[in-house]
């Protein structure tokens, strides 16, 4: 009787289980995205990065690349053609208002190829086409994507970041690089800038460092001030000469001029005179600091969307 009973057990439990498995979770598909700063240097062929989302569903067909028809970039009538490569969903959930959130990268590459461009959206958006026609289109914040040759007169030696909050969020606060002239000529430092409509480098604070800058110091111990304001005004160019052959470091402070206050890599560009003509020497879209921005203290600037399933 035990045997049967048991049998009978399993029995059922496999009806229930089969039941389950048949029946899809239709619940609406909740997304959310993080508005941010987008600033990046095309370096090589099919390059890839990553545009992280929120979602409530981590088995919904809106994940499946082969589902997906059709994706771009927009920014009004503005459009750029991408490739969704991959789709990385984590395996842990966060909490966002009570629900349970799965972190989502969208691995994507922009499919053109260009020389001496300049691609500037001051609002994005990933819009993604799939087969059934629906379209999920997700704001993620400015997108600035640079092609571009180097010049060869300056190099880099050293680059890092200061590190503090601007109002609640934790980001960089300011740029420290170590710049080497390298040509045949002496050479004046400008202007140090950030590619970014969002966020843009303070040149009027534009100062020579003779030491070494730890990356938790404020940015009023570093220019050695009583306070510094992050909010936007203009800035003028500067005149930092370096010798022939010579290194120097220079320090820059950050303005955050929107209501994006994150930003975690971005392109530099330093535009300097040399022999009588005015060049830009462009670095690489470094990786300042690599945290989430996704948050409590991002909440306030949370887009969300809701899609149901169809």
């Amino acid at each position: 009787m035990k045997i049967k009973y048991l049998l009978f057990v399993l029995a059922v439990f496999s009806i229930v289980l089969g039941i389950a498995l048949l029946i899809e979770d239709d619940s609406p598909l909740k997304i959310i995205t993080s508005p941010k700063v987008y600033s990046m240097k095309h370096t090589e062929l099919n390059e890839t990065f990553k545009i992280s989302v929120l979602m409530n569903r981590n088995d919904t067909y809106q994940l499946d690349t082969n589902y997906m028809r059709k994706s771009v970039l927009k920014d009004g009538e503005n459009h750029l053609p991408l490739s969704v490569e991959l789709v990385q969903v984590s395996d842990d959930t966060m909490d966002v208002k009570g629900e349970s959130y799965y972190l989502v990268n969208f691995v994507v590459s922009l499919n053109i190829e260009m020389t001496d461009h300049l691609i500037v959206f001051n609002t994005a958006s990933l819009q993604i086409t799939y087969e059934n026609n629906e379209i999920v289109d997700l704001y993620i914040g400015e997108f600035n994507y640079l092609f571009k040759e180097n010049s060869d007169d300056l190099s880099m030696y050293n680059l890092q970041g200061t590190f503090g909050e601007v109002n609640g969020i934790n980001t960089v606060t300011g740029v420290a690089v170590e710049l080497h002239n390298q040509s045949n000529h002496n050479l004046k430092i400008k202007r140090i800038d950030i590619i970014s409509e969002d966020v843009s480098l303070n040149n009027d604070y534009l100062i020579e460092k003779d030491r070494e800058i730890d990356m938790f110091e404020s940015v009023e111990d570093v220019l050695v001030i009583d306070k510094y304001s992050f909010e936007t005004y203009e800035s003028d160019e500067q005149q930092h000469l370096i010798m022939e052959d010579a290194s120097k470091k220079f320090y820059v402070p950050l303005l955050y001029n929107s209501d994006i206050k994150y930003i975690n890599r971005f392109v530099i560009m330093i535009t300097y005179e040399i022999d009588g003509q005015e060049k830009v020497y462009y670095i690489d879209d470094f990786v300042f600091m690599n945290a989430l921005h996704f948050g409590s203290e991002f909440e306030q600037y949370y887009q969300e969307y809701q899609y149901e399933n169809n």
